[in-house]
């Protein structure tokens, strides 16, 4: 509870970041190739983030920086993640948006995935749920991280 509270403090105070927008469009995005075995992040320490304001599914996401690296897992109940072959609307499919610092990012297709190369300073992280024609599903969480 006073996590949570000392969470939404912290995320309501405006912060100074001394990067520019060009920094973020240069970040790497990976996530686990088709022939590479998906291995579980140790998220000791780490943030449990959780959004929950769908009656079918839920968003869980891990989160853990590692130097200028963020580790990141999402679990989504009730959910396929997929690339958008079309852009038919169907129920339980989709995939992630990515935000750094106010600004999209990346369309992340899979459930785990690392964001590499974030600058110095304090960033604020969204990831939000879409379906197959990125209309929202009404799920996101926003969390803040620190790199070094």
């Amino acid at each position: 509870m006073i996590y949570k509270l000392i969470v939404m403090i912290i995320m309501s105070l405006p912060v100074l970041m001394g990067f520019s927008y060009s920094d973020i469009q240069n970040l790497e995005i990976t996530t686990p190739h088709s022939d590479e075995q998906l291995k579980s992040i140790p998220f000791n320490g780490s943030a449990l983030h959780n959004a929950d304001n769908n009656e079918k599914r839920s968003l869980t996401v891990k989160s853990e920086a590692r130097g200028k690296d963020v580790y990141v897992e999402c679990h989504v109940p009730n959910f396929t993640f997929k690339e958008p072959d079309r852009m038919e609307k169907v129920d339980g499919e989709g995939h992630l948006q990515l935000y750094v610092d106010g600004n999209k990012v990346d369309s992340i297709y899979k459930a785990a995935f690392i964001i590499k190369g974030l600058p110095t300073g304090k960033h604020t992280l969204k990831i939000e749920l879409v379906h197959n024609d990125h209309t929202s599903y009404g799920l996101e969480d926003e969390f803040e991280v620190t790199i070094p």
